[in-house]
């Protein structure tokens, strides 16, 4: 069941979420990308398309010696878009509505050390969605 947008309506704000190197991608089961996915439905039913930019960032700490870094944070946008889009079409909305306006992948953060616990290197590991109009 659709949920009525004619009395709440719905703010443009970011989606964003932190991976690790076991949880990677968006959870379409949170509330947060509930409300995220609300706003995409409202502006698609309202104005036909949706504009949103993406960004899929991974830290220096090395993961994989015959994969890069860059290799990482762009197959987890690729899972997140995929789950995503397999959402909307759950709710019977089309994906090809949602324009990608801008990809961005970056590594960044603190430089990798072995003495440095893992913990540290989670806040740059991240994927996000920013509707344009939230711009």
């Amino acid at each position: 069941m659709f949920r009525s947008f004619a009395f709440n309506f719905v703010r443009p704000k970011p989606y964003i979420v932190n991976y690790d190197y076991y949880y990677i991608g968006i959870d379409t089961t949170s509330p947060v990308f509930q409300k995220f996915v609300d706003y995409l439905i409202y502006e698609i039913q309202t104005n036909g398309f949706v504009e949103i930019r993406t960004e899929s960032s991974a830290s220096n700490l090395l993961v994989d010696v015959r994969k890069s870094n860059e290799y990482w944070a762009y197959s987890h946008l690729e899972v997140s878009k995929e789950r995503l889009f397999n959402y909307l079409k759950s709710k019977l909305i089309d994906p090809n509505r949602v324009i990608i306006t801008n990809e961005k992948i970056v590594v960044q953060g603190i430089a990798y050390d072995p003495k440095i616990p893992v913990v540290r290197y989670h806040n740059f590991q991240y994927v996000t969605f920013v509707p344009k109009k939230y711009l």
